[in-house]
Formats: structure tokens, C-alpha cells, sequence
């Protein structure tokens, strides 16, 4: 059954359609909500749909879907150019602290994207630093190196974000 997260996620947010309606009219359509956003995140890959994507995030924020179940998806999303939800997404893999989204956090700490040219606060960049750091502090030493390097970015907001992380990961 074919459900359009998009017309259901509308309803909830004008308050037309419960949690728990939105919560069952979903599960009616599939077997395991769990099931259903990964095999979304898995299509909007392919799709390339900005708006999709944000739907299974808005999901799974919603109704606390277990993060490290969908960590491959989001990791892979992060990488990818074509939507505006890679604040989301790390946001998502610094819960999950997992740390096999250590490279990809570290590129996305360097990456430029377009639609984030104006932002002179960096945000993606200290939110995926944050991130490392989170992965850090559970003992991932490849995340500490990741951070050493960043320590060494031209860039001041990186540079201090980074030494501040590790600074926390000391203390810890």
C-alpha cells in the first residue's frame, strides 16, 4: 500500500489527524514503522527528493524510531548533495553516536554546499564536530583523530570547535 507521507504528515501539523491516527493510518499500510522509514530513506536515495527525505526525518524524530536502525541510510544522505537536510541528519547520527558514521561526519564537516554558502557560523560543520565528539567520549579513537585534524583548520569556528571537543573528551 502506497501511503503519501507528505499529505499525512499535513494533516498531523494542522492538527486534522492525531499522533497516534498518523501512528496507526501508517501502520496499517505496512507491517513495522521501523521497516517503513528505512526502506524510505533507501528510496528517496534513489528519488532524490528533498521534500520525502524530510518526511521519514520528521518520522522518525516523531515517534523516536531507534536511530542506530537507520544509521547506514543516514550516513549515505549525509554525503549526498541534492537535499537541504544534512543538519537533520547529523543531528540523527550524534544520537546514534556510531562510529561507523565517523568519516562521513568528517567529510560533511568540510563540505561546501551550496545552499549553505550564506551560513558564516558554519552550523553543519560544529553540529558534525559535535557529533565526533559524542563518538569520541565512547572511546572511538579514529573520531579523536578526526577532531586532532580539525583542530588544525584555517577555519576558527572549526579549529575551536574541534579543540573544545576534545578538551570534553579529556575530562571525560
Amino acid at each position: 500500500m502506497f501511503l503519501d507521507t507528505k499529505i499525512l504528515l499535513k494533516q498531523f501539523w494542522s492538527k486534522k489527524l492525531s499522533k497516534e491516527s498518523l501512528y496507526k493510518t501508517i501502520c496499517a499500510g505496512t507491517e513495522d514503522l521501523q521497516k517503513f522509514v528505512r526502506e524510505g530513506l533507501m528510496a528517496v536515495s534513489h528519488e532524490e527528493s528533498d521534500e520525502r527525505l524530510e518526511d521519514y526525518l520528521t518520522l522518525i524524530f516523531l515517534f523516536n524510531i531507534p536511530v542506530d536502525t537507520c544509521v547506514p541510510y543516514l550516513n549515505k544522505l549525509l554525503t549526498c548533495k541534492w537535499h537541504h537536510q544534512h543538519e537533520n541528519i547529523v543531528t540523527l547520527l550524534e544520537m546514534a553516536a556510531d562510529a561507523h558514521s565517523t568519516n562521513f561526519l568528517y567529510r560533511a564537516a568540510g563540505a561546501k554546499l551550496e545552499y549553505l554558502s550564506f551560513d558564516r557560523s558554519f552550523s553543519l560543520a560544529v553540529k558534525c564536530i559535535w557529533a565526533l565528539g559524542r563518538i569520541a567520549r565512547k572511546g572511538d579513537t579514529t573520531a579523536r583523530k578526526k577532531l586532532e585534524r580539525l583542530t588544525k583548520s584555517t577555519n576558527s569556528v572549526i579549529k575551536q570547535n574541534a579543540e573544545n571537543q576534545l578538551r570534553i573528551n579529556r575530562s571525560c
